[in-house]
C-alpha cells in the first residue's frame, strides 16, 4: 500500500474519490467532505435537527470515519474570501466550530498565517496523533 498523500479537488467527486483512493494512500487531502455536507444542509436549511435524522445521522458516522482536520478564519477572513452574505457566514461558522470541536483532529486559523504555515501547521497536527 502507498503511503502517500493525493488531493482532491472536485467537491463533487471527493466522496466517492475518497473511498476508492482511501485503498491506496495513507492521507487524503479533499477540498469538501462530508462534515462540510452537514454543515451545509444545516445551515442551508436552516434544519438544525438535521442532525437526529437517520440520514444526518449515517452522514456523522462517515464524517468520524474522516478524521478531518478544521481549517477556519474569522468572519472579517471569510467575508475577503467568500460571496455569501453575513449572516449565512456567521450561522456556518457556528455550525463548523460545533461540528469540529467534536470530530476534527485539530483546528487551524487559516485567517491569521500564510498558506505554506498552514501546509506546516496539518503537518504537525498529523505528526502528533502519530501518522
Amino acid at each position: 500500500m502507498a503511503m502517500g498523500i493525493h488531493r482532491v479537488l472536485n467537491p463533487n467527486t471527493s466522496h466517492i474519490c475518497g473511498v476508492l483512493l482511501k485503498q491506496f494512500y495513507k492521507f487524503l487531502d479533499c477540498d469538501r467532505g462530508f462534515l462540510d455536507f452537514v454543515a451545509w444542509v444545516i445551515v442551508t436549511l436552516n434544519h438544525l435537527s438535521f442532525l437526529n435524522s437517520a440520514y444526518g445521522k449515517f452522514l456523522l458516522k462517515l464524517a468520524f470515519r474522516e478524521e478531518p482536520i478544521y481549517l477556519y478564519a474569522d468572519l472579517e477572513a471569510l467575508g475577503k474570501r467568500a460571496d455569501v452574505p453575513r449572516g449565512f457566514a456567521v450561522r456556518e461558522l457556528a455550525v463548523y466550530s460545533v461540528l469540529a470541536g467534536y470530530f476534527a483532529r485539530c483546528s487551524i486559523d487559516t485567517g491569521r498565517i500564510r498558506p505554506v504555515r498552514v501546509v506546516a501547521e496539518v503537518l504537525r497536527c498529523l505528526e502528533r496523533q502519530g501518522l
